[in-house]
């Protein structure tokens, strides 16, 4: 039997912990998948926003921007929660969501009612947004949405 040059043999220990890192970060994009994959449909959700997943592919969506349930996240505009029902209960425990929604210092007349409604959300399913931080976007008086260089990532959907 030949035996193995140190060179070889340190070559093939790292290629071991290489292959058994890939396992682990696979195992966990699997699972976050799995998670997302659970919130598509979860009860909290409004059955109108339900069916519009297969238009919207949010699982998909979301793993191609590399969302992680650990990261800070920041939702521009949210309106009437469509990513909410997903984000805030992903990240929820181990993340952060921002919402920067309207302000109720809106000029244009729908955004302080758009603004209510979200918040209403909120309220009634206290129990998924309870860690939601809702934060208002009114530009110029209201920018600060996240704490500076807080975010690993910011969305906005369905905003231009």
């Amino acid at each position: 039997m030949q035996q193995m040059q140190p060179r070889s043999l340190s070559l093939t220990i790292a290629g071991i912990a290489t292959l058994g890192a890939a396992t682990f970060v696979a195992g966990n994009v699997l699972a976050d998948e799995s998670r997302l994959q659970e919130l598509i449909t979860a009860d909290h959700r409004v059955p109108a926003h339900i069916e519009r997943n297969d238009a919207r592919n949010p699982v998909a969506t979301l793993m191609f921007f590399g969302i992680e349930p650990d990261m800070t996240v920041v939702e521009v505009l949210p309106g009437a929660g469509w990513y909410s029902e997903i984000l805030a209960p992903y990240l929820r425990g181990s993340g952060s969501y921002y919402a920067a929604h309207f302000s109720a210092n809106a000029s244009l007349p729908y955004q302080p009612p758009a603004l209510e409604n979200f918040r209403q959300k909120l309220i009634n399913h206290n129990h998924i947004y309870d860690e939601t931080i809702l934060t208002h976007l009114n530009p110029p008086e209201e920018v600060d949405i996240a704490p500076a260089a807080s975010a690993d990532l910011v969305l906005t959907f369905r905003n231009v």
